[in-house]
């Protein structure tokens, strides 16, 4: 059974329990919800899909459209955009049960692999921009100040290492994990 938990701010949280969650929990799940809002409008997504994002992550089921629709209090069409916009990300599934009209949806088992190789398709091109538009001026310029060139370079050295970076982290997050458990 499904039940919606009004918290904080009017967000209703869909979580699938036989009993109550209590105070501290429900504004742990709105703080995690708003935080991952706040984090997408900051990297340029709507803010609806971090919060989409969120209620997936962390529901252990599927939640169904209207359940997104309704824990968000937004409208039919900003669920569909938004989910939509997840999935050409590769953050989320959605599921479309056999002779069923409703949608689900849940979290990508590997979503925060696509985040990453994302960014780093983003971070190369721009690298990539950069280097050819420094390149450009560089060769149409009469004179460059050193100060300029330096900052040219700085700039093409700074996408370049957070590519670098990325891709080690990248890297680092497909490696097998060991499990810590002793049991």
């Amino acid at each position: 059974m499904c039940i919606h938990y009004r918290i904080a701010k009017g967000l209703s949280l869909p979580h699938v329990r036989s009993m109550k969650q209590n105070a501290k929990e429900q504004h742990a799940r709105n703080r995690y919800v708003e935080t991952f809002g706040d984090i997408a409008a900051r990297s340029g997504l709507p803010a609806i899909a971090g919060k989409i994002a969120a209620l997936l992550y962390l529901s252990p089921d599927a939640l169904s459209f209207t359940e997104l629709r309704q824990a968000l209090g937004v409208s039919t069409g900003s669920v569909s955009t938004n989910t939509r916009l997840l999935e050409e990300i590769g953050t989320i599934i959605r599921i479309v049960p056999k002779g069923g009209r409703e949608h689900f949806f849940q979290s990508a088992p590997d979503a925060n692999v696509r985040t990453i190789e994302r960014d780093i398709a983003r971070y190369e091109a721009a690298l990539a921009e950069i280097t050819a538009a420094n390149a450009d001026i560089r060769d149409h310029a009469r004179e460059l100040p050193a100060s300029v060139s330096a900052k040219m370079d700085g700039i093409e050295r700074l996408f370049h290492g957070m590519s670098h970076h990325a891709r080690n982290h990248l890297s680092a997050l497909r490696k097998p994990r060991i499990s810590r458990d002793i049991s």
